[in-house]
């Protein structure tokens, strides 16, 4: 699938259907979404970096800090707005400026200011400096391979000698009829629009793109890029079995 096309999706899901767009669960669509429901969304982040600075301190840093983080495909800043908390500054970064609108408005009504959202695209080119915590999760499955490769090799390049990363990917589907469906709905669009109608949602409604990446390929670069030591954790997605791959980068 091109890269226009990809980044087309996640521009309208900003626009038509952002939370269900970062959480995939139908009380977070649209039609379906409350105040609750948005408190709900938020305090599962709130939940996530949590847990999430207590394994980094566990498995990769006993003292770990985060002067300046990153993370990439924020969203609405599910995950910005907590880590403001752990971290001096945060920049959150997204494809769709629908969506960095949005984030941005969120951490404007709580009163949060050491955060900021930049535009992203293959090479990363407006993201300046170096970071000692580079995060992100959910995000690179939806994101083609090649291209997603190389952002990679760019968050590593903005990592600073010492600092964390924190990265999710997706390396197989459990079952092939998932597969099957998958490619159906992302290359047939007469199919994906039969879907939408008996599913009773918008014809045109887009569905987004999962992609298994190959670790042994991530390894090599994590390697290659002065990393020593890696802790991997399983995840399970709907059938979508991923990694989480925490890091420290040596020098």
């Amino acid at each position: 699938m091109n890269k226009k096309y990809t980044d087309t999706v996640w521009q309208k899901f900003g626009e038509e259907n952002p939370f269900y767009g970062v959480l995939s669960d139908q009380k977070y669509s649209t039609e379906n979404i409350t105040e609750e429901s948005k408190k709900q969304f938020f305090q599962s982040g709130y939940d996530y970096v949590e847990k999430l600075i207590e394994k980094i301190k566990k498995y990769i840093d006993p003292e770990f800090s985060a002067e300046n983080t990153v993370d990439f495909g924020c969203g609405l800043g599910r995950l910005v707005i907590p880590l403001s908390k752990f971290s001096r500054h945060v920049t959150g970064i997204d494809v769709s400026d629908a969506m960095i609108k949005k984030a941005a408005e969120f951490c404007r009504t709580q009163s949060i200011s050491n955060v900021s959202f930049v535009k992203s695209d293959d090479t990363l080119s407006r993201l300046t400096g170096e970071y000692d915590f580079i995060h992100s999760f959910i995000v690179f499955q939806h994101i083609p391979v090649k291209r997603g490769e190389i952002i990679f090799k760019s968050l590593l390049q903005h990592l600073k000698v010492g600092g964390v990363g924190v990265l999710h990917f997706t390396y197989a589907h459990d079952y092939k009829p998932k597969y099957v469906l998958n490619f159906i709905k992302e290359y047939i669009p007469l199919v994906s629009c039969l879907i939408n109608y008996f599913k009773k949602r918008d014809l045109n409604a887009v569905a987004a793109e999962m992609n298994p990446y190959n670790i042994n390929r991530l390894l090599i670069m994590l390697q290659k890029d002065h990393v020593s030591d890696i802790h991997l954790e399983y995840t399970d997605h709907g059938h979508e079995l991923g990694v989480i791959l925490f890091f420290k980068k040596d020098r």
